[in-house]
């Protein structure tokens, strides 16, 4: 049987999650962290991609990003195929890049936008890479804080609309970005906001790795019907 067809709706906008091979590195130093951005680029200038945050770490990858209806299987596949390619060649090695197909995930709400953008932000400090999230240099964070130049593709009106009416927008997220983590359990609070779509929410959190004893511990039934539910839309 073949994977199941991503699924691609209003508002397009998608919190998108790429991770090396085995938990292998994807970036081993600035160049590769540029190239990526580049690659990115190229990518959104072709399809028309605009992104809203991003944060790429060491061994994984965190985008933000609004793509038109019908391309997010296309630009992820050309964004992720030439990145692997030129990795490849620069290290010379022949193994797969990229571990399992990216996770996306359908940001359809302005709060589920909000954490997106936080979580993706606080990752840095999160995994503990830095003290202060605004100090690590291959994140949006400092573009969308005013505090370095923003490339042409980084949109960071939807991040900084709820701070519309302060004075310095950027500066008061960046303030909210400091505060403390996401709680322990957002994966709880992100497992609840996929189901709450019904069984393409299943799909979805199937895709984001959680398995059928933890959707069927969220929904309050057997597993038996879980796999039910997902048979009656093959």
């Amino acid at each position: 049987m073949g994977r199941p067809l991503r699924v691609e709706r209003a508002p397009y906008v998608y919190h998108v999650t790429t991770r090396g091979n085995s938990g292998d590195r994807l970036y081993v130093d600035s160049s590769d962290y540029e190239r990526w951005l580049t690659i990115f680029g190229d990518v959104a200038e072709l399809l028309g991609w605009r992104a809203h945050a991003y944060c790429l770490m060491p061994n994984h990858s965190h985008l933000l990003v609004n793509a038109p209806a019908g391309t997010l299987a296309a630009g992820m596949h050309r964004l992720s195929w030439r990145y692997a390619l030129e990795t490849n060649r620069r290290y010379d090695r022949s193994d797969h890049l990229h571990g399992r197909r990216y996770w996306a995930s359908c940001v359809d709400s302005k709060e589920y936008h909000r954490r997106a953008g936080l979580y993706i932000h606080r990752n840095p400090r999160s995994s503990g890479m830095v003290q202060h999230p605004i100090s690590y240099r291959w994140s949006s964070l400092p573009a969308v804080a005013g505090r370095a130049p923003r490339p042409w593709w980084l949109d960071e009106t939807a991040i900084l609309s709820p701070f519309a009416r302060a004075e310095t927008p950027g500066t008061t997220y960046l303030q909210v970005v400091n505060r403390a983590d996401t709680p322990p359990d957002r994966r709880a609070v992100l497992l609840a906001t996929l189901l709450s779509r019904g069984t393409a929410g299943i799909r979805e959190a199937l895709d984001a790795d959680f398995t059928i004893s933890d959707i069927a511990g969220a929904l309050g039934i057997h597993r038996t019907t879980v796999h039910r539910r997902l048979r009656e839309t093959l």
